[in-house]
């Protein structure tokens, strides 16, 4: 079996088969394949069938890098589940407070670890009410053991770019602050709303317009979203039949609220 996490869906089998069947039946939609890639392991493929399918996953894939407008956007947006990631903040003054504010705003249960010469006194207070572990001196190449994700988060380039050049060789990600080239990744504007939580990125060109996105995304989606994702959830787990069959069947019913949506203007 292989999964499709984002959907929840495990695919394999029918399943498998019939989410990237064509029309007709005679081969794979590859307008499906809007996606630069997903891994899979051929390990786990149970049949011949299956194989075929990842075969052609390859193939498009492939076709989609070769045709890519070279000036879209090339970051890749993922979701991490920051409590299963031990993550180090290297600086204690105003970077480093937006750091941590906005990783435990996003995942209240986050592990975090905070090195610094000095601490604000809000961070201070901030980390002793959540109970997490800052730690007053300079940093040293020992504070990386068993950590995944770091943040740097002071003054001097020179010295981030040699903390960034230690975790590096431990194979961890960086982010260092207002330093592009310095990173593995970056943080874009984020909405939420209940269980759902939309990144925007404009590739680090203009976190104003990212902002204004943002906000306007706020204003726009309503409060109650969370009810229609919850009720969704409720539906989708009722649902039988193959992949495909639940896709239709939700279509169906989305649908339908488009057309009451529609009937009320």
């Amino acid at each position: 079996m292989f999964g499709f996490q984002g959907m929840g869906f495990p695919l394999g089998g029918e399943g498998c088969e019939s989410l990237f069947r064509g029309e007709e039946g005679d081969g794979i939609k590859r307008d499906l394949f809007h996606l630069p890639a997903f891994a899979i392991s051929i390990a786990h493929l149970s049949s011949q069938r299956e194989a075929h399918v990842l075969k052609t996953i390859v193939q498009n894939t492939q076709t989609f890098y070769m045709s890519t407008d070279p000036t879209q956007n090339p970051l890749y947006p993922i979701f991490l589940l920051p409590e299963r990631l031990n993550i180090l903040i290297v600086g204690g003054g105003n970077v480093g407070l937006e750091k941590l504010t906005s990783l435990l705003k996003n995942s209240p249960t986050t592990n975090i670890k905070m090195v610094a010469t000095y601490f604000l006194e809000e961070t201070i207070e901030l980390t002793t009410k959540v109970g997490i572990e800052i730690t007053v001196k300079a940093f040293s190449s020992e504070d990386l053991q068993d950590i995944n994700v770091l943040f740097v988060a002071i003054d001097s380039k020179e010295e981030s770019k040699n903390i960034r050049n230690e975790a590096k060789k431990k194979n961890i990600l960086v982010n260092v602050a207002d330093t592009p080239d310095l990173c593995d990744f970056y943080l874009g504007s984020v909405v939420t709303k209940g269980d759902l939580k939309i990144g925007i990125s404009t590739n680090g060109k203009s976190p104003t317009l990212s902002k204004r996105i943002r906000e306007y995304l706020e204003e726009a989606i309503p409060d109650s979203t969370q009810e229609v994702i919850d009720n969704l959830g409720e539906i989708r787990s009722k649902l039988t039949g193959d992949f495909k069959s639940k896709v239709d069947q939700l279509n169906e019913i989305t649908k339908s609220l488009k057309s009451n949506g529609n009937n009320k203007q």
